[in-house]
């Protein structure tokens, strides 16, 4: 029997996508009303709320790609649970060659997946400077301004500009620990597309394996399809009620959550909701899967039907 070559276990250790939700959800909690400040009484701050509004705009564009990337961590690990879950005898030539196929796609999202978390790290590497500059920049300005306490509701609050600085900046602790997730989610990209592409940049072939390492290698991808599941659950509030402020990783989750929706639906009348557990797949995995979807599935309902 022949199968892909498999990653070292260690690496499907630095991917922790429930802390990087949580800290996803409360950076974009806390940036987004500063996204929409106004300006309502003097012409000198308007140059330093354009400045602020304009800065804060690029962090939630970031933050739009950062839940942008576990989607296509997700489809990733779609595509890998596949791979590892039926082995091809080497005399199967189309089988292989479909293998070879998947292990080329991983490559290809891994790298797209990699691309665009580098791009979030590279926009938030300057946050520090830039919410001291602003602060530094605005310390002298007392015009009042408007900031929305919540983004998704009309209500405004005044406060004075030369605030606005102090505020940006009592949050960097929590825009570092973003930070730190997001380069980690970063790395693992990286680990994934080097741990299948060989020195010479081509992409390892599938080599002999044994069940049991295919079955383990499968089962951590299972893991972490149901992670960015629930890694979805926990961020879909705010994809909720700011979807015109992430528009594209919103899109891009909808889209796939109506398919689970519906792929959901057929298989409970199909089965009656009871699973088969085939060789290989833990009950603890099996479990975690159908308990993400279901969790998925009933969170967002509501929003798609609207």
């Amino acid at each position: 029997m022949a199968y892909p070559a498999s990653p070292i276990a260690q690496g499907f250790d630095v991917l922790d996508l429930n802390s990087l939700a949580r800290a996803t959800s409360k950076t974009f909690e806390r940036l987004a009303p500063y996204s929409l400040l106004q300006n309502t009484s003097s012409h000198e701050a308007r140059p330093a709320v354009i400045k602020i509004v304009n800065k804060v705009k690029a962090y939630i564009e970031a933050i739009d790609t950062s839940i942008q990337v576990v989607h296509i961590v997700y489809r990733m690990s779609k595509v890998a649970a596949a791979l590892w879950s039926t082995p091809a005898p080497s005399s199967d030539k189309q089988g292989l060659r479909e293998r070879q196929q998947r292990l080329e796609d991983i490559v290809i999202l891994a790298d797209e997946a990699h691309q665009k978390a580098q791009k979030t790290n590279g926009v938030f590497k300057q946050v520090q400077q830039d919410f001291y500059r602003i602060a530094a920049s605005t310390k002298s300005l007392d015009s009042t301004i408007q900031i929305p306490a919540d983004p998704a509701l009309p209500k405004l609050l005044k406060k004075s500009l030369k605030d606005i600085g102090p505020d940006l900046v009592s949050n960097l602790s929590l825009l570092s620990h973003f930070t730190r997730h997001s380069s980690d989610l970063a790395t693992w990209c990286s680990w994934i597309k080097s741990s299948i592409i060989a020195i010479d940049g081509t992409v390892v072939p599938p080599q002999n394996g044994s069940l049991f390492e295919a079955d383990n290698v499968r089962s951590r991808w299972e893991r972490v399809r149901a992670d960015c599941l629930i890694y979805h659950s926990m961020i879909s509030d705010i994809q909720n009620r700011y979807s015109a402020m992430l528009p594209i990783s919103t899109n891009m989750w909808q889209a796939t959550v109506s398919d689970l929706n519906t792929a959901h639906a057929r298989w409970t009348e199909n089965t009656g909701g009871k699973v088969k557990r085939g060789p290989g797949l833990s009950r603890k995995v099996s479990t975690l899967v159908q308990d993400a979807v279901r969790h998925l599935s009933c969170h967002m309902q509501g929003s798609l039907a609207g």
